[in-house]
């Protein structure tokens, strides 16, 4: 298999973007674990993108997750689904993150009408 090489670039860390999290829903939505609501909502990064030992993931490689979801992510509670079921979520949860942060204007893409 063939691996499309990216070039590094520089995580991107932004105090508005973990910011946005509150008051919103989680995208992750783990079946059987999501709590809901917004209350415990923060930006949680994703187990790629970047990270490693002692370093978190970009802010852009992160999505909007409630406490129960986000201690799914980061293993603090013994996973209720499969690695690769929670990848998809994890990538459908990224879309959805970038769509609100497109939104709440924190996510620009150039040329973008």
């Amino acid at each position: 298999v063939r691996r499309m090489m990216l070039p590094k670039s520089s995580p991107v860390w932004s105090k508005a973007v973990r910011e946005s999290a509150q008051d919103q829903t989680c995208t992750l939505r783990l079946p059987g674990i999501c709590a809901g609501g917004t209350e415990t909502t923060v930006l949680a990064h994703l187990p790629f993108g970047g990270r490693g030992m002692g370093r978190k993931a970009s802010d852009l490689h992160a999505v909007h997750a409630c406490a129960s979801c986000h201690d799914m992510l980061d293993q603090r509670q013994r996973p209720a689904i499969d690695r690769d079921e929670l990848l998809e979520f994890c990538v459908r949860g990224l879309a959805e993150t970038h769509d609100r942060l497109r939104y709440m204007g924190l996510l620009n893409v150039k040329g973008d009408q």
